[in-house]
């Protein structure tokens, strides 16, 4: 039979690691719910909304603020686009002059990291 000591171990030791799970997952779950709040400002409703939320204009003001956030996230949207070109060309480049001095599982996990930017 367990020593009142033993227990009290057991019992200390399992809530630690119970808490350490509870805590990754939450840790994830607001990591996951921020890159998908993100995700979301690339599409013009995502972007009205979050900044809607941010801005919290009355009702008078709500017309007028959505489409001055309507008109301007045409801006922000090409301007992604042109970034998100002009990076490439940089990584591609990056990628002919590093491509003499990497093995092949270095060139994998270069193109891996690459394919996974071009996600997002």
């Amino acid at each position: 039979m367990l020593h009142s000591k033993s227990k009290s171990i057991i019992i200390i030791v399992s809530t630690l690691i119970l808490g350490v799970v509870i805590g990754l997952l939450t840790s994830r779950f607001f990591i996951h719910h921020r890159i998908d709040k993100l995700a979301g400002m690339r599409h013009v409703d995502g972007f009205v909304n979050v900044m809607e939320n941010v801005i919290r204009p009355s009702e008078n003001q709500t017309e007028m603020i959505r489409e001055i956030l309507t008109n301007q996230y045409k801006r922000i949207s090409e301007f992604r686009v042109q970034h998100i070109v002009k990076l490439q060309v940089i990584m591609d480049s990056l990628k002919i002059e590093l491509e003499p001095y990497l093995t092949d599982k270095q060139l994998e996990r270069f193109e891996k990291m690459n394919s996974r930017r071009r996600r997002f």
